[in-house]
Parts: structure tokens; C-alpha cells; sequence
């Protein structure tokens, strides 16, 4: 559901990389909603979700690929995503499933079946 939208090719252009990051935000977004996580987890991802969608955003008004502050807003999207990612692993409200590039909630409600 979330984590490897943040682990991008090289040949991904910038327009690529805003796109995943946003449905990385929103994914996180989504999951936070069904206040899944302890108070003080919570409140960090969702400090973490926040520094996401600044960073996205500010990148997103740049007009230009090649300006000197990309690098800037690429990194804080990467950091933000590793420190998410490393949240939802430590969790024990959340497991992955797959080739460890999916998140689940661990007891996902009428999906059961």
C-alpha cells in the first residue's frame, strides 16, 4: 500500500517521482484516518506526513528541474518516506505482505474473507 513508491529509478523524471511520493502521502493519509496507531506513534507520522506534503508541494511549484533546491525537497521526501516506512515495520498494528513492498493493517477488517 505505501512503502517502494519512494525507492525510484534514476530515469524517473521529477514529474514521476511528485506523483509517488503524493500517493505514498495520501496512502499514509488514508491510514491514519482509521486511528490505527498509538498516541505517540500517531503524532510523529503524522509530523512525518506533514514534512512529506510540504517538501512535495514546494517541489511541485518549482518551475525548473535543474534548480539548485530539488536535491533539497527530493531528500526530505526520501527521509520523511525511510522514517515512515521504518515506523509501519516497527508497528505491531501493521505488516507487510508480498515482496515487502506492500503495508497492511494486520487484522484488516471484511477483508477476510
Amino acid at each position: 500500500m505505501l512503502v517502494a513508491w519512494w525507492r525510484v529509478g534514476r530515469a524517473a523524471t521529477d514529474a514521476d517521482e511528485i506523483s509517488r511520493y503524493t500517493a505514498a502521502r495520501h496512502a499514509m493519509k488514508l491510514l491514519l484516518e482509521r486511528h490505527t496507531f498509538p498516541a505517540a506513534d500517531d503524532a510523529v507520522l503524522r509530523e512525518t506526513v506533514e514534512a512529506l506534503r510540504s517538501a512535495v508541494s514546494y517541489w511541485s511549484r518549482e518551475p525548473r528541474s535543474d534548480a539548485p533546491q530539488i536535491p533539497k525537497y527530493r531528500e526530505r521526501c526520501q527521509e520523511a518516506v525511510a522514517r515512515i516506512a521504518t515506523m509501519l515495520d516497527a508497528s505491531g498494528q501493521v505488516e507487510r505482505v508480498g515482496a515487502g513492498a506492500e503495508v497492511r493493517r494486520r487484522f484488516y477488517p471484511a477483508a477476510a474473507s
